[in-house]
């Protein structure tokens, strides 16, 4: 299980790096060796085009992967989260 204070760096990251995204709906992170792997889900609106949405994302992959303790960072993008993760990424 990851650090609580490096959980709460990831979340604040993701809310702070661009003013489009809605919500962070989910932060997962794990140890890989001494580093993380990351899996954060954000929300953006529905209007946005795919080239704004793919740059919020990448830019924000980017952002945390430059943090020390991040060995690989994934970002999911979203439009609403009313639904389970469960129910979309089924753990095989």
């Amino acid at each position: 299980m990851a650090d609580p204070d490096h959980v709460s760096v990831l979340t604040y990251l993701a809310m702070n790096h661009d003013e489009r995204i809605l919500k962070v709906d989910t932060v997962r992170a794990y140890y890989v060796g001494t580093k993380l792997l990351v899996e954060l889900d954000i929300v953006l609106p529905k209007v946005m085009t795919l080239e704004m949405a793919h740059d919020i994302g990448e830019g924000l992959q980017h952002v945390l992967e430059r943090q020390d303790f991040v060995e690989r960072a994934f970002v999911h993008l979203d439009t609403e989260f009313e639904h389970r993760s469960s129910d979309e990424h089924r753990v095989r």
